[in-house]
């Protein structure tokens, strides 16, 4: 029986977590084995047993992403709204806190973000990306239900507005961004009427 080899000083986790770690100080751009291996105290060439290429090694750290995006898309709660506000209004209302939250985690953690992408634009195959578009979806179930929306999938409302988010994700322009929103849900069935009545609603009465 032949000599096993010598046990691995690391797991793939290990070194992929090492990696986005590094990526989320430094950016993507300038994550390399060599940086990696630097971190680990070990050679390049001893990190391409567990990724022969930067394309698994992202892959890998995924579900890193994917973890600091569920824990940053969590919708916020409303708390002590007024009695008398209108349903629809209060559907608009925690349906663009939630897009919005997704635009600040588009513009406020770029490497989360663009490892996450490729996972939602396969989102029909993908369960990360399913859990990850769900809390969103079902504001869109909810607005269509009290007929801030006319009735749709919400599944690809979801999928339009964060790809089309994604799009101009590196506008500085954030006029254009609110535009877009808004043309999205006109053309789903929102009115320009409602849309100006939820601007003077008090969001800071929903909590995190």
């Amino acid at each position: 029986m032949g000599k096993r080899g010598p046990k691995p000083k690391f797991s793939r986790s290990n070194v992929a977590q090492t990696a986005f770690d590094l990526a989320l100080v430094s950016g993507l751009e300038t994550l390399s084995l060599t940086r990696i291996a630097r971190e680990l105290s070990t050679s390049g060439s001893a990190l391409y047993r567990y990724f022969p290429s930067k394309t698994q090694l992202l892959e890998a750290m995924r579900p890193f992403a994917a973890n600091r995006a569920q824990h940053a898309l969590i919708l916020r709660q409303p708390h002590q709204l007024p009695a008398h506000t209108d349903m629809r209004i209060t559907a608009l209302s925690r349906l663009l806190i939630h897009i919005d939250q997704w635009h600040f985690f588009m513009r406020n953690d770029p490497v989360s973000y663009q490892l996450t992408l490729p996972t939602l634009r396969r989102a029909i195959d993908d369960a990360v990306a399913r859990e990850l578009l769900a809390p969103l979806c079902r504001s869109f179930e909810h607005a269509a239900r009290v007929a801030t929306l006319r009735p749709g999938c919400s599944d690809t409302r979801a999928l339009v507005l964060v790809n089309a988010m994604a799009g101009i994700s590196t506008c500085e322009n954030e006029n254009i961004n609110s535009q877009l929103i808004d043309t999205l849900l006109i053309g789903w069935g929102a009115s320009q009427a409602l849309l100006d009545a939820v601007k003077p609603v008090d969001t800071s009465a929903w909590n995190a």
